[in-house]
């Protein structure tokens, strides 16, 4: 039941929310996945026992829990949306988005934040950009989940030099533009941690409890995702490969994607304050196809095929300051034909440095209620051009 429950999410969620206002596709697509998370079973991270004292949770030895505390944390991160068509050459397309400034803040199971990417902050040889870019994370102790809804219109080719037929046609160092595409990405990403008594996701990505030991842990990962890309004419630049099959001419394409992907989570602890974490996972995916080729030829087809991802970080922290970096890519493939298919990528890279206060006498009732009302460790992020 809760298979197919997730199931009729991703078939039904974009169709509806593409008739809906900017703000109320990405709220009403939060709020879909949400459902699909809680029908998991194991969330005791999300689903939080009131009165369970949080130090006991952990070895002592080896993490701290510091959620007690308050996290004010300056950011600056870039979330780019990239995808490429690869056959006897590759074409790859960027977002020309810059980078985002921001500042969250982050108190037992609620964190809040806001980042804002200036018009300044693009090369104006790119072409503009226009995106839509909201994240709910939650690092749970034992369960954790990412959702995520990304929409960008306008792309530059990054490797133009590689085709003298798009080499000729710019100057002054302009990128040859693609201001008709426009991509869609809604998904998510559910994992559990097997030895949670030893290991915090939280420690390198949230900041809220502090790996004091190196330790790691094998996890296992449910994702869910649909893509939408539609242009004007074929993604696949036609002068630059005029022997193209029709098939491979996408224009307009929806694609539904869910993955089982097993991995192995590490933390490394040097000089009791550094630490390096690297998270990779990688597994299988079950994936629908259905587009639209450059002369309306409509094709639709299941495949299943081998998908990636990976979270890494890397910084230092103790009780009072912290500071890192932390990156997460997740990689998709779409095949379109024998030597032909597209790439994508979702990922992040954050630069960060922050500090835990104490709750100050005159917020412990605000304090003690948020505690109450604990529905797991959840961090909401919202940006936009």
């Amino acid at each position: 039941m809760k298979f197919h429950a997730v199931k009729l999410i991703l078939l039904f969620c974009p169709e509806i929310l593409v008739t809906f206002h900017t703000v109320m596709r990405f709220l009403s697509s939060l709020l879909f996945f949400i459902f699909a998370c809680f029908q998991l079973k194991g969330q005791d991270s999300l689903l939080a026992i009131v009165g369970l004292h949080q130090k006991e949770f952990y070895q002592a030895k080896y993490v701290e829990d510091l959620s007690s505390m308050i996290n004010i944390t300056p950011m600056l991160f870039t979330s780019r949306s990239t995808f490429t068509i690869k056959g006897n050459q590759g074409i790859d397309y960027s977002s020309n988005d810059g980078a985002n400034i921001g500042i969250k803040a982050q108190h037992l199971w609620l964190g809040l934040g806001f980042s804002y990417s200036p018009k300044s902050f693009q090369d104006d040889k790119k072409g503009p950009t226009t995106f839509t870019n909201v994240v709910l994370n939650s690092y749970g102790k034992k369960v954790g989940f990412d959702i995520y809804y990304q929409d960008y219109k306008g792309f530059y080719v990054q490797n133009y030099k590689s085709f003298p037929v798009l080499d000729s046609s710019v100057s002054n160092g302009h990128f040859p533009l693609r201001s008709d595409i426009q991509t869609t990405n809604i998904g998510f990403n559910v994992y559990y941690i097997f030895h949670h008594k030893r290991f915090s996701y939280r420690a390198a990505f949230s900041n809220n409890d502090l790996q004091k030991k190196s330790s790691g842990s094998f996890t296992l990962g449910l994702s869910g995702n649909y893509y939408k890309i539609r242009g004007d004419s074929s993604i696949l630049i036609t002068r630059i490969d005029k022997q193209a099959l029709e098939e491979t001419r996408l224009k307009d394409g929806s694609f539904y994607s869910v993955s089982l992907m097993p991995g192995y989570a590490f933390t490394l602890v040097a000089f009791k304050h550094a630490y390096f974490n690297f998270s990779p996972a990688v597994g299988i995916m079950l994936q629908s196809q259905d587009y639209l080729t450059e002369h309306d030829v409509n094709i639709e087809r299941w495949v299943l095929i081998p998908r990636a991802m990976a979270r890494t970080g890397i910084g230092y922290a103790d009780r009072r300051f912290y500071s890192g970096i932390s990156m997460v890519a997740d990689a998709y493939s779409i095949p379109l034909a024998k030597n032909l298919q597209l790439n994508y990528v979702i990922g992040n890279i954050t630069f960060y440095t922050g500090m835990r206060l104490s709750v100050p006498k005159s917020m412990q009732k605000v304090s003690d209620f948020i505690n109450k009302c604990d529905p797991g460790n959840i961090f909401l992020l919202f940006s936009k051009d």
